[in-house]
């Protein structure tokens, strides 16, 4: 999971031979949520349109998290 920190982040899908543009994201918003809460694969390429730092959250980091404090999952 990516937390954007700063900059924008284009995601993207390909189906076929069709890129489809899913969103701009900005500085606070976070993608690749589905690979950590689900154990699911990827399917959306991340492209920073704008320099951009992002803050890679593992699947072990989020679960300390969680546990620290429950209430993440509701925020």
């Amino acid at each position: 999971m990516y937390i954007l920190l700063s900059g924008q982040v284009k995601l993207t899908i390909t189906e076929e031979i069709h890129t489809k543009t899913l969103a701009y994201l900005n500085a606070g918003d976070f993608f690749g949520e589905s690979a950590v809460l689900r154990d699911e694969p990827r399917s959306v390429t991340a492209e920073a349109v704008i320099d951009a730092e992002i803050l890679l959250l593992t699947r072990t980091l989020f679960d300390e998290l969680v546990e620290r404090d429950p209430t993440i999952m509701h925020n």
